[in-house]
């Protein structure tokens, strides 16, 4: 626990032994960005279950994002200016794990994508952001 990776210019952290990461920072310098479901270390398999506050912080590059299933922390993507794009895949999200402050500072004209059989949940989830 507490062990980071580095891979593709995405830092992880080890949250629990042999089973799950958080993503905690990328690389500045990324325009699109996949956030697995899982990363594959040392013959380990982890699932990335989060990202984490701040993971992408101030990235001026950054225009898309596409998740799975995870939890979005607060400010995960504070102050990115150039945000355009986020594809959200998974149908689990709920106002304890996706917070609306996650895109705080973001692209004015920011377009959140979301599967259809769940898209009027994640539009009171992300309340004041456009929902696709």
């Amino acid at each position: 626990v507490g062990t980071s990776y580095t891979i593709s210019g995405n830092e992880y952290k080890i949250s629990k032994p042999g089973a799950e990461v958080i993503l905690v920072k990328t690389s500045k310098t990324t325009k699109n960005v996949t956030v697995p479901a899982q990363i594959y270390v040392q013959g380990i398999t982890y699932k990335v279950i989060s990202i984490g506050a701040k993971a992408f912080n101030n990235n001026k590059n950054l225009t898309k994002v596409t998740i799975g299933t995870i939890k979005i922390n607060s400010n995960a993507f504070f102050n990115c200016k150039n945000l355009k794009t986020v594809t959200i895949k998974s149908v689990l999200l709920t106002t304890k794990t996706a917070s609306k402050k996650a895109f705080k500072n973001a692209h004015k004209k920011l377009v959140i994508q979301v599967p259809k059989k769940v898209k009027k949940n994640y539009t009171k989830i992300f309340k004041g952001l456009k929902v696709k």
